[in-house]
C-alpha cells in the first residue's frame, strides 16, 4: 500500500495523537479518538478569562479541560501564586 506524502498510518490512538495531532493534549487526543469522553487529570490552570485557577476536569466543580498550552499545577496554591 503506497500512500501519500501527508497521509501517515499509526499503529495506535497513543502514537497518532502524539505525533501527528500535537496541538491537542494526548489525553483528550486519545479519548476522543477511542470514542471516551475525556476526563482530565484534576491537576490546576489559569483561566485568563475568569482570572482564577480551576481544575481540569468535566464534573461540575471543575472547569474544564485544559488546552495543550496552558501549564498545569498540582495544587491550587501552586496555581495562584
Amino acid at each position: 500500500l503506497v500512500l501519500p506524502d501527508q497521509l501517515s498510518l499509526f499503529d495506535n490512538a497513543a502514537e497518532c495523537c502524539r505525533k501527528g495531532l500535537p496541538w491537542m493534549r494526548e489525553i483528550v487526543c486519545e479519548a476522543l479518538s477511542t470514542g471516551q469522553t475525556p476526563i482530565g487529570t484534576r491537576m490546576w490552570y489559569v483561566d485568563w478569562e475568569r482570572e482564577r485557577c480551576i481544575q481540569d476536569c468535566v464534573e461540575d466543580e471543575c472547569g474544564g479541560i485544559a488546552n495543550v498550552w496552558d501549564y498545569m499545577y498540582d495544587d491550587i496554591k501552586k496555581c495562584c501564586d
